[in-house]
Formats: C-alpha cells, sequence, structure tokens
C-alpha cells in the first residue's frame, strides 16, 4: 500500500508546491529525508512527524471548505506511512510540503457532512467506521457486481463480497475493510 500513494497522487496532479503564508511550527520544516531517516535513525522524532501530521490533518479538517473528515477510514500510522511513501521519492521537499499534497490526495475521499458510526464484525473482532464509509463499501462492490443491488448494511454476504474483492486484487482474503483493501477499492479503476 505504501506505494500506491505516489502513482495516485501524481495522477492526481497533486503538487508539493503549498501556498502558506503563515509560519510552519517544527517538525514541518523537516525536510522529507530527515523524515525517511527519523523512521529508523530516530524513532522520538518519527513519533513527533506522526503527531504533527495529526495536528495538520485536524486543522484541514476545520478550516477545509466541504470537509468534515480527510481520513473518514486511514489510521494516522497508515498516513504516516504514505508521507513517508511521498517523501521517499521527494527527498528534498519539507514535510509540509508532503502534507499538503497528502490532503490533495484525500479530498476525493473526504466526508464531506457528519455521519454516525456502525460497528462491523462481532465480538473481539469489530471495527468502528463511519456509516457513509460502510455504504461507500457496498456501493463499490455492488459497481463491481460482487452483491445484488439491493444489498443493505455489511451482513455476511458483504463481508464474502470483500473477501473476493481482496482476491482478486491480491489482499489479505480477511473480509474485514481494512485500510489497504478501501484505498484499492475506493481508488481503482478495475477490481
Amino acid at each position: 500500500m505504501r506505494y500506491l500513494f505516489l502513482p495516485l497522487l501524481l495522477a492526481l496532479g497533486a503538487s508539493p508546491a503549498t501556498a502558506q503564508t503563515g509560519a510552519i511550527e517544527v517538525p514541518g520544516n523537516a525536510s522529507c529525508k530527515r523524515v525517511v531517516s527519523s523512521q529508523t535513525d530516530d524513532p522520538d522524532a518519527y513519533r513527533a512527524i506522526g503527531f504533527w501530521l495529526g495536528g495538520f490533518l485536524s486543522a484541514a479538517n476545520a478550516y477545509e471548505t466541504e470537509v468534515f473528515d480527510l481520513t473518514p477510514w486511514q489510521p494516522l500510522e497508515v498516513s504516516t506511512a504514505q508521507i513517508v511513501s511521498y517523501c521517499q521519492a521527494n527527498p528534498q521537499a519539507r514535510l509540509v510540503d508532503a502534507a499538503a499534497a497528502y490532503i490533495a490526495f484525500l479530498r476525493p475521499d473526504a466526508l464531506t457532512e457528519e455521519s454516525g458510526l456502525a460497528r462491523i464484525g462481532t465480538g473481539d473482532d469489530q471495527l468502528v467506521l463511519y456509516e457513509a464509509v460502510v455504504d461507500r463499501i457496498r456501493d463499490a462492490l455492488i459497481a463491481r457486481d460482487l452483491l445484488p443491488a439491493d444489498a443493505t448494511g455489511f451482513d455476511a454476504d458483504a463481508v464474502q463480497a470483500l473477501t473476493t474483492f481482496q482476491g482478486r486484487n491480491g489482499l489479505p482474503e480477511t473480509g474485514r475493510p481494512d485500510s489497504q483493501t478501501l484505498l484499492r477499492l475506493f481508488r481503482a479503476d478495475d477490481g
């Protein structure tokens, strides 16, 4: 999944350039080269980068127009890994530039309004997602003829359909709507 971000970002025409006018707090001004090296050389700095990114994304959620949540199904660990992937390809960029490009990449999948929460799975294997994301999963599976058009919710048939999608796309066949599966499901032209 780490390598899906960069080609998708480039395909969307996102640019690492930002039109910022304010001060960027540390570690936002760190070079992408530093971001990449901190992953193995400085765990505390890498953790700080993740916290900074979480704050940056939260601020974007608050200040972007027509956005409720830019990362409705992506945990911060996935977002940080995608930033590192971008930084590996753009070592001279700054972290803030990578984050701005990442926001441009996320915008098509952002929730534009508040959504209730849905629990998927049973017992200790439960996952909580926005209802709007569950609807989008179902719609994507219907569009691929993996579920009937009148399907509702996320039941055993939806789990089987998602498992089939995962198998067709070389993903672990868990039936769980994990981040890797959702990225492929929501961004794939085929599958």
